[in-house]
């Protein structure tokens, strides 16, 4: 008895085993296609290649939202791609919170921020920060660049007004679904290390 005992322990130690090295390589198409936003890549118009991305799957296709190129996007010594991967959760956590109508600027701690907002007005909580920049940083300019504001839209430069860019006590807001409704997809973004398909939702 205690011979067959012993076997059973040691199978279900090797099934847990398994298990657990399974769940370590599903590949990331796999785990992220119900996630509203992922981090793949897209083209860069300035610097003319492909940038780790961070996309929002929307039911016209996969739309570009944040492109991660510049010097404040390895700030605490992360390179693009990790900041792309970090940042992604952070809108798919406002997401599930139901904080992300706007993407805005503010200050936490006394240090410039991009964060999410469910509404225009009062402070950026830190529980939405997406990025913190360093003192004195532009956030405005920074927050345009990111979510590269002067992108073309069907051959046109993006129309700014009034319900995608908006201001209010000093900070600057863009519409999180105007800028979707309006903006361009890209279906040759890709998730990262895939080569195949975008999963988003129709």
């Amino acid at each position: 008895m205690k011979i067959i005992k012993s076997f059973q322990d040691s199978a279900k130690a090797l099934i847990m085993f398994c298990a657990a090295i399974a769940a370590m390589y599903v590949p990331q198409a796999a785990y992220s296609q119900d996630k509203p936003f992922f981090c793949g890549t897209s083209y860069n118009e300035r610097i003319g290649t492909r940038v780790p991305t961070t996309i929002a799957r929307t039911a016209r296709g996969p739309i570009p939202l944040a492109q991660w190129t510049s010097e404040w996007a390895t700030d605490s010594g992360y390179n693009p791609t990790r900041r792309c991967q970090e940042v992604t959760d952070r809108f798919n956590q406002s997401y599930a919170s139901g904080v992300l109508r706007y993407i805005r600027t503010g200050l936490v701690n006394n240090l410039p921020v991009i964060c999410t907002a469910s509404v225009r007005g009062g402070m950026c909580p830190s529980s939405t920060v997406l990025i913190t920049l360093k003192k004195g940083s532009d956030s405005e300019a920074v927050l345009k660049q990111l979510l590269s504001l002067r992108r073309k839209v069907a051959g046109k430069p993006l129309e700014f007004n009034s319900d995608l860019y908006s201001y209010k006590d000093e900070s600057a807001y863009v519409n999180v679904e105007v800028f979707l409704n309006v903006a361009d997809t890209d279906k040759s973004s890709m998730v990262d290390g895939d080569q195949g398909s975008v999963f988003y939702k129709q």
